[in-house]
């Protein structure tokens, strides 16, 4: 199983489609990947923005 960050998906997210998503990765991927979910990336040179990964 894939490693996940945060370990349980967040309570205060209510959408469908992303705890569905969550819960394949966690049971269908191996434990080679870590999955991050709605992690916040920055690169420290060149903050143009903050956002989410859309990739």
């Amino acid at each position: 199983m894939a490693q996940m960050i945060p370990r349980n998906f967040p309570s205060i997210i209510k959408s469908y489609a992303e705890k569905k998503l969550f819960d394949i990765f966690h049971k269908h991927l191996s434990d080679e990947y870590i999955v991050f979910h709605g992690t916040w990336w920055q690169h420290i040179k060149y903050v143009v923005q903050d956002r989410e990964d859309d990739k």
